[in-house]
């Protein structure tokens, strides 16, 4: 029986991507979210690639990979579904049922959140 061993090569490579993730966490922009998103697109396309090219276990788990990831992909990529809400800017505070006796609000109009980022503050 041999034991499970760390290759240093794997090692940098989630220390790396570690990285860029924590980075892309750390100050969000435009760019941060287009390397993300080309990032996942191109492992699916390398997904697919080993699927159709792959023999035996690898094309097992690249397909178990691609289905995966893909529906996520999807998912995530897809527009959210339109509700029959009022604008943000008409509706009144929002009531935050955090607790049974809390007065926390949370302003509609703010941000994309549709809060202010900051818990019981109503200015």
């Amino acid at each position: 029986m041999t034991t499970f061993r760390f290759s240093i090569a794997g090692l940098l490579a989630v220390i790396g991507t570690l990285g860029v993730a924590f980075a892309a966490l750390r100050s969000p922009s435009y760019l941060w979210a287009n390397v993300t998103f080309s990032a996942a697109l191109a492992a699916l396309v390398l997904a697919a690639i080993n699927v159709a090219i792959g023999r035996g276990r690898s094309r097992a788990f690249w397909a178990g990979f691609l289905i995966a990831g893909g529906s996520y992909f999807a998912a995530c990529s897809a527009r959210p579904p339109r509700v029959g809400l009022p604008p943000a800017r008409d509706r009144g505070p929002i009531r935050l049922p955090l607790c049974p006796d809390s007065t926390t609000t949370a302003r509609a109009s703010g941000g994309s959140y549709g809060w202010n980022g900051r818990w019981g503050d109503d200015a």
